[in-house]
């Protein structure tokens, strides 16, 4: 038979485990600066840092809530402007033009590796305004399109009824061997 006091323990037990919140939450590109020990109680925080080449935006906070999740309320967002790039504050995307002329997509996209980047990728609607304002006055430029993939492994779907020709043989690139590259 348990007792009043056993039971009691028990539910103070558990109302404490909600208190405190367990490890604390993976924030990309930052890090905790805490120099006087981690806090894991209810409404506490822990003061963020973010890595070199990135901004702050928000509280440099996360608090543990009182359903035992923390609440991070920062984010770390890449400078571009420090890389020359250009910011697009609409779709939070780094964009840079660099001339590829006569190059095939496997070096055009190496290129942009070596830059600290890729090709880019295009897929909402925001993202395709975007890019498209962007290379206004360019003719034609590779994309991170192959074989109807985009590199981050979504499928190619033209929802937005945008002119896009994949490479099966572009005589405007005629060493390019590879077929359907997105351009």
């Amino acid at each position: 038979m348990t007792s009043n006091i056993e039971k009691v323990k028990r539910k103070v037990s558990a109302f404490v485990s909600i208190l405190d919140c367990k490890d604390l939450p993976s924030v990309p590109n930052a890090e905790t600066v805490e120099h006087f020990g981690l806090q894991r109680q209810f409404n506490m925080g822990n003061k963020y840092a973010c890595n070199d080449d990135y901004k702050m935006q928000g509280t440099p906070l996360a608090v543990c809530q009182n359903t035992g999740d923390w609440k991070t309320m920062f984010t770390c967002v890449y400078e571009c402007d420090t890389h020359g790039l250009q910011f697009d504050g609409e779709t939070s995307t780094c964009i840079k033009l660099i001339s590829t002329s006569g190059s095939t997509w496997k070096e055009a996209r190496t290129l942009c590796q070596q830059e600290g980047g890729d090709l880019v990728i295009i897929v909402s609607k925001k993202k395709w305004d975007s890019v498209f304002d962007y290379f206004r006055s360019i003719d034609r430029a590779w994309v991170g399109l192959k074989d109807k993939r985009w590199m981050n492994g979504e499928s190619f779907n033209n929802i937005f009824e945008i002119t896009v020709q994949l490479n099966d043989y572009d005589r405007d690139y005629p060493m390019e061997i590879e077929n359907t590259c997105g351009i």
